[in-house]
């Protein structure tokens, strides 16, 4: 008779787990975007796209555009760079539970010193 509680206590105790994963996992959203050129408004391809302070970011396809998946609410800066432009640091981007917050960012030339 001693088991059926500590089966019952096992079973508890997973459930418990279970539930803290669904709920960590449902505190998630994403970043998007497009990145253009500033004078001529052209999409770029291949900007590198960081979350500051973190290891996660995306580069830009060939509309400019780019998705952060999986970044855990809260709020943060995120960095544009390309080589030739100046990078860009969009501040205060909030990022909800089960939503996409839209950055876009226009990049500016920048001479190359050789």
């Amino acid at each position: 008779m001693k088991r059926l509680p500590d089966i019952l206590i096992i079973i508890a105790a997973l459930l418990i787990l279970t539930a803290s994963a669904l709920v960590a996992q449902q505190e998630k959203g994403s970043i998007t975007g497009q990145v253009t050129d500033h004078a001529t408004k052209m999409v770029l391809q291949g900007v590198n796209v960081i979350i500051v302070g973190t290891t996660q970011g995306a580069s830009t396809d060939a509309e400019g555009r780019f998705e952060i998946a999986d970044v855990t609410v809260g709020t943060y800066r995120v960095k544009f760079s390309y080589i030739g432009y100046q990078p860009f640091v969009a501040t205060d981007v909030i990022v909800r539970t089960g939503h996409a917050h839209q950055v876009n960012a226009e990049l500016m030339e920048e001479a190359v010193d050789i």
